[in-house]
């Protein structure tokens, strides 16, 4: 899938990042989510569109409950999750973090969810 990555630093709120980029797509055949990465364009057996991965980092991990939106060839596009990542032992402190870094996680989760659904009612 793709490189590119909007990981959620423990410091993060929902308000510090945009939850989906509002810039226009790079994607040479104008699919709106795609970041249009060189690499998953080059090979005409096989297209994939990606959009960016969202992950969580923090205290207690890193690149953990990673997602984005991927389309194979003219396939209907679908949520990618990747798991990855460890889980250390976390103190009380580490837990509210989390359960802070979550909140952000679930909002971008939900704005690629509805941007999802938007993809998909295009091509009906």
């Amino acid at each position: 899938m793709n490189k590119a990555t909007a990981r959620i630093p423990a410091q993060a709120t929902s308000a510090d990042a945009p939850l989906i980029a509002s810039a226009p797509t790079t994607c040479p055949d104008g699919v709106a989510f795609c970041t249009g990465d060189p690499a998953s364009h080059s090979d005409p057996r096989e297209h994939v569109h990606a959009g960016p991965e969202y992950s969580m980092t923090g205290v207690y991990g890193f690149e953990l409950m990673a997602f984005n939106l991927a389309q194979l060839d003219n396939d209907a596009p679908r949520l990618a999750f990747v798991a990855h990542g460890d889980w250390p032992e976390l103190e009380l402190n580490e837990v509210d973090t989390l359960i802070r870094d979550l909140g952000a996680h679930l909002d971008r989760l939900k704005a690629v969810r509805a941007q999802l659904a938007a993809a998909l009612d295009a091509r009906a």
